[in-house]
């Protein structure tokens, strides 16, 4: 547990095949490519991001967490949402965005998500659901889009 203090930034690197890594309550604002430096992040299927201020996720940042089942980004500054953003994390199960300010999702930002069984986009200011955001969720069974703005929503089949 490193969660609740006052990071800003992850200069250490993880050797002990951890499982479950909980870094929420920190300062992080952002999640840059080389954030997490190690490549050997293949055992953990558990990242907890919560309750800091990151408004902006690079392309690839997760991109060796080859078996990360579970990602929680709920309570942080997030404005949108963009496909590259998440790339690599194929065997996601549960995606928590909860409580963000997201206001765009990008078509096709889920599209590799193919084991996501439960997306949580509640609590956003999501006024338009439209296009091809949920492409690629073949294994989706539950998403929560409570409390945004949605005016429109236009899903095709």
């Amino acid at each position: 547990h490193l969660s609740d203090n006052k990071l800003l930034k992850l200069k250490s690197s993880f050797q002990f095949g951890l499982e479950v890594i909980y870094l929420y309550k920190n300062n992080f604002q952002s999640i840059k490519k080389n954030f997490f430096s190690n490549k050997n992040l293949s055992s953990i299927n558990s990242l907890n991001l919560q309750f800091n201020q990151i408004s902006t996720i690079e392309p690839k940042s997760f991109e060796f967490f080859e078996n990360l089942e579970l990602l929680e980004i709920s309570s942080n500054c997030l404005v949108k949402i963009k496909k590259e953003m998440i790339f690599g994390l194929n065997n996601l199960k549960n995606f928590n965005l909860e409580s963000n300010t997201i206001i765009l999702i990008e078509n096709n930002s889920f599209q590799n998500l193919k084991n996501l069984i439960t997306l949580n986009l509640k609590s956003n200011f999501l006024t338009f659901i439209g296009g091809k955001i949920f492409d690629g969720l073949e294994n989706l069974e539950e998403l929560n889009l409570a409390s945004n703005q949605i005016r429109s929503l236009k899903l095709h089949n």
